[in-house]
């Protein structure tokens, strides 16, 4: 089941998630939806309280909605307490995202499992062109190093 991304649903979970799993901790950030294909969620800390995005371009059921928006949540409190890399999947992300595990059993992770993108936000690429994107890859991948190299030498 498909569900409709809107900025109520996500703050309605935000304040369920927060009253759960953060006592209540986090200032309600700026909630946003936007229309990303590369990332499902997107935490910027800017201001007093951050920004909170959701992407409306997945095909989300409850459970990968909730993971989405608790790990930026998770994003938001290190940010709140000032840490280190709180943007970042590092240390004290892992520690938060063990935690929730432990506590409430809801597995999160550090990159979204595999997502689809709803119809009319895919890339309706040609076969010819995914076959030779695919054939040309490995060259790519050997020339960009040595390119980097050649260039730094000139």
């Amino acid at each position: 089941m498909t569900l409709k991304i809107t900025e109520e649903l996500v703050k309605s979970r935000f304040r369920t998630f927060n009253k759960l799993m953060f006592d209540n901790s986090l200032p309600m950030p700026k909630i946003r939806t936007g229309e990303y294909t590369r990332v499902a969620g997107l935490f910027l800390g800017k201001g007093r309280t951050g920004t909170l995005t959701v992407s409306k371009c997945f095909d989300y059921d409850a459970a990968s909605l909730d993971e989405v928006i608790i790990h930026e949540m998770i994003h938001c409190r290190l940010w709140h307490r000032g840490e280190r890399g709180a943007l970042r999947h590092g240390r004290a992300f892992h520690r938060e995202c063990r935690r929730i595990h432990d506590e409430y059993g809801i597995t999160v992770h550090d990159i979204a499992p595999r997502m689809d993108l709803l119809d009319r936000y895919r890339r309706k690429v040609p076969l010819y062109e995914r076959i030779a994107y695919y054939v040309l890859w490995p060259l790519n991948c050997a020339v960009k190093p040595f390119r980097y190299l050649y260039n730094r030498l000139l």
